[in-house]
């Protein structure tokens, strides 16, 4: 197993920038998240994570394996240079995942609370997380793209478009879509400022696959129909929904083209003015981003099941 050893400063500095979800923040914040770290050593076998208990630190793995695993699901193997519970953590997770040392394991763990500190104090750790956060839903929902549909589902409430919306309408609206759902009303009040009531007819093309981005739709009404190129299954996005948010908070391309099936009001966001809402409100950009990583785990384990599924046909098969 390795050796229990001591890790200097800046060698904890250095390993925090090899996560991607850290790789672009600035050494003032990577200092920050490195002062809360402590090192551990896990014996082959032994437990990192239990599954069924929300996830209370994060694991940086300096040297060993871990085989990690979540409703009884193959996850993966993890080792030198990964995390683990990072995403559940930011989801509010209650499932959490299960972790064993496959080997002799040395690991930088940083506690719950000391990474939302550190956010509370650094509010470019929030906006580092959101854009990896973003990335990564992207990649993985590129990957699952048909089965995406079970993971993004419209609203059910409906909305009759008659005139422009108000301002207390506007924060109505915003406190029913579930990211801003716990936010107070002078953080929705601020927001509901920054944004535009637009409409479309139907048939319109919002945006094309490998566009631009930079802002994102709120849906009040009516429905979108997104699809990618290399799949015929198409996706509906009604009321209650973002659509172009991954894309606009990475700062990456369109992913897939969105065309509106019916007439629309929806609320457009600049991602600069959001991103400057979220830092004068700290409790919904944690909102934010918590609704993002649990989609997020949404997807990842919606892939590992279609992964079980598939190697348990594989076996079958004569």
């Amino acid at each position: 197993m390795p050796e229990s050893r001591s890790i200097r400063p800046v060698e904890r500095i250095l390993y925090l920038k090899k996560l991607d979800m850290l790789a672009n923040l600035p050494s003032l914040e990577l200092t920050a998240l490195a002062q809360n770290t402590r090192e551990r050593t896990f014996q082959k076998g032994e437990v990192l994570l239990h599954e069924d208990e929300p996830v209370g630190a994060i694991h940086l793995i300096v040297d060993g394996a871990v085989n990690a695993s979540r409703h009884g699901t193959f996850l993966g193997r993890f080792g030198p240079g990964t995390a683990l519970g990072g995403l559940a953590i930011l989801a509010r997770d209650s499932h959490g995942l299960h972790a064993v040392a496959e080997t002799g394991t040395f690991v930088l763990t940083l506690e719950r609370d000391a990474l939302l500190e550190v956010c509370e104090d650094h509010f470019a750790v929030v906006q580092g997380m959101l854009h990896h956060v973003c990335r990564s839903f992207i990649e993985l929902q590129s990957r699952i793209w048909p089965a995406l549909g079970a993971v993004v589902r419209p609203g059910t409430e409906t909305y009759v478009a008659q005139g422009e919306m108000d301002f207390v309408e506007r924060i109505l609206l915003l406190r029913s879509i579930a990211p801003f759902a716990r936010a107070s009303i002078n953080a929705l009040s601020e927001l509901s400022r920054n944004i535009t009531e637009v409409r479309f007819g139907a048939g319109v093309q919002l945006w094309r696959q490998d566009d631009a981005s930079g802002y994102l739709l709120l849906m009040v009404a009516g429905t979108v129909l997104c699809s990618r190129r290399d799949h015929s299954e198409g996706i509906q996005f009604g009321r209650g929904m973002s659509i172009g948010a991954a894309e606009a908070m990475a700062e990456a391309p369109r992913w897939y083209d969105a065309v509106t099936e019916t007439p629309v009001v929806a609320l457009h966001a600049s991602i600069e003015p959001l991103i400057d809402v979220f830092e004068d409100n700290f409790e919904m950009a944690m909102d934010y981003l918590g609704f993002l990583a649990q989609l997020q785990l949404l997807g990842i384990d919606r892939e590992a099941a279609q992964r079980s599924a598939a190697a348990a046909g594989s076996v079958a098969a004569p």
